[in-house]
């Protein structure tokens, strides 16, 4: 009785080394999986510079290995020998962004994958825009936006359009006529789902605007009031300028940039 006793502790104890033996070895082989955190989204402008590791964590036991590929260079910036990420002009946009698609490998060949966006924002200078004068309205428009004629300046994805409202006495006025135009073009009528809004604003230029946004639907080319149609969500936004002899505005309806991008040309704009 007693040798049955002692074989059957013999058991569980082996039993027990074993589901042990099991549990470390898994705890081993997962502290040795990386877990990788990066910096999703990182604003940047040219000139700025960023050491590629330090946007990225990896918690993991023993070796690792960094593996990574880069989208949006060399256009908007380039990486040197050691792995620093500068960020430059592209001559063109007011906005864009470079992803990175990060790999890290642990020793077991099991790997997490995570992607870092880097935003930049392009101020606007000479060597990106070219000057515009349109009626007795001068000011800059970003490259990639080619003369359309009838103040409309574009390439194939958006469109800035200047609008001369002569009649308009006072920016009330003037936002009615913005408001027209906002149906007409986009069937967008100031009601709470078109997320409709508007503040006065002071410009570094130290013009005196009232901006005015609303988002729609895009589809197949055509624009209709949100939820209404399936498409893509288009942030426009508009600044109105009143001041002496000049009653205007200026629409932008770039999907991604539209509110950096028509601050920067409202920046530029110059009445003669």
């Amino acid at each position: 009785m007693k040798k049955k006793y002692i074989i059957t502790i013999a058991v569980v104890l082996a039993v027990c080394l074993v589901i042990a033996g099991c549990v470390l070895g898994v705890k081993e082989y997962k502290a040795r999986i990386p877990e990788l955190t990066v910096e999703y989204v990182v604003y940047a402008k040219p000139g700025d510079a960023f050491v590629i590791d330090d946007l990225i964590q990896v918690d993991v036991k023993g070796d690792y290995e960094i593996e990574y590929e880069i989208w949006g260079v060399p256009e908007w910036g380039y990486v040197d020998d050691n792995e620093v990420l500068h960020i430059r002009d592209n001559g063109m946009s007011a906005k864009g962004s470079i992803h990175l698609n990060i790999t890290a490998t642990g020793s077991f060949n099991q790997s997490d994958y995570e992607i870092a966006s880097i935003v930049i924002e392009n101020e606007i200078n000479e060597n990106n825009s070219y000057e515009v004068t349109y009626s007795d309205i001068s000011l800059r428009m970003y490259n990639e936006l080619e003369e359309q004629g009838n103040g409309v300046f574009g390439d194939s994805n958006h469109d800035v359009s200047i609008h001369i409202v002569d009649s308009a006495d006072n920016m009330a006025e003037l936002e009615e006529e913005v408001k027209k135009y906002a149906e007409e073009k986009y069937s967008v009528t100031g009601s709470p789902d078109d997320n409709y809004w508007a503040e006065n604003v002071t410009l570094e230029s130290g013009k005196r605007v009232r901006v005015i946004g609303f988002s729609c639907i895009k589809s197949e080319g055509e624009y209709y009031a949100n939820g209404t149609s399936g498409g893509t969500v288009i942030p426009v936004v508009i600044y109105a300028f009143c001041e002496e002899e000049h009653r205007f505005f200026i629409a932008d309806n770039n999907s991604w940039a539209s509110s950096y991008e028509m601050e920067q040309i409202a920046n530029t704009v110059e009445c003669n």
